[in-house]
């Protein structure tokens, strides 16, 4: 197979040149940043919502409860900072209430200037209260994952500076306080370039990578997962990025 040749060629080069190894990776943690500062913006993350449902405008929240996190239209983010549970909240752990017209809260992550490529999203969002309510992750105005009430989810997003990501918990209002642990990483990750979803990184990936550069369809793998570093193209720098990472040990 061409692609697999093509492989083992680039392999040899990268193999020989001194120093190869992946870009510095960038890591925002929700929760985690929540607690570090009282404001919104708090660099990365914006706390607001969508009174207008699914596909209104964000707006942010503006009013700001001491200790617990912000505010709007009934709506609310918090972590919590007690050392026992609250609302089916744990201690330390991220929430999300609806607004009261049912309406999304979201927890935005902006991509920062300087920050490109592939965004690994990991987390879930958990039971918390008693409602059940419809939670999800939207880039791009599509929808990367959805649930009710709670569910795990590992996704690969490409992005570049102003690219956002939500996670929003909407759909009812009623003990709607819903948990959400997430984590997304941009660069640096050795195993970042996981082209078919396998959990590895290994020639099969590299194969579908050239597959897409040379314009061949590959399938269940869409094109778009090959741009590595989110410029649009699928280009040298993005074999650059796979090769590195492969030999980083993934």
């Amino acid at each position: 197979m061409a692609g697999y040749k093509l492989v083992r060629c680039c392999a040899a080069l990268v193999a020989t040149a001194p120093g190869a190894s992946p870009a510095r990776a960038t890591v925002w943690d929700a929760a985690a940043d929540f607690l570090a500062l009282g404001a919104n913006p708090n660099g990365a993350w914006s706390y607001g919502g969508q009174p207008g449902g699914v596909s209104g405008a964000f707006e942010l929240y503006t009013a700001f409860v001491p200790r617990y996190g912000w505010a709007g239209g009934g709506g609310v983010i918090w972590v919590n900072p007690e050392p026992y549970g609250q609302y089916g909240i744990a201690p330390g752990q991220m929430s999300l209430h609806p607004q009261s017209t049912n309406a999304p809260t979201i927890v935005r992550w902006t991509c920062p200037e300087g920050e490109s490529g592939l965004a690994h999203v990991e987390g879930q969002f958990l039971p918390g209260d008693a409602g059940a309510m419809q939670v999800g992750v939207i880039a791009g105005g599509i929808f990367w994952f959805q649930a009710i009430d709670s569910g795990a989810f590992d996704l690969n997003i490409p992005v570049g500076p102003g690219v956002t990501i939500d996670f929003l918990v909407y759909g009812g209002y009623g003990s709607g306080n819903t948990g959400l642990d997430a984590r997304i990483t941009v660069g640096g990750s050795a195993c970042g370039p996981d082209f078919n979803g396998d959990g590895n990184l290994d020639p099969d990936d590299l194969a579908d990578y050239i597959a897409c550069y040379f314009g061949e369809t590959t399938g269940a793998n869409p094109c778009d997962r090959a741009d590595y570093d989110g410029s649009t193209f699928v280009d040298p720098d993005d074999l650059a990025d796979y090769i590195a990472s492969y030999f980083a040990g993934c």
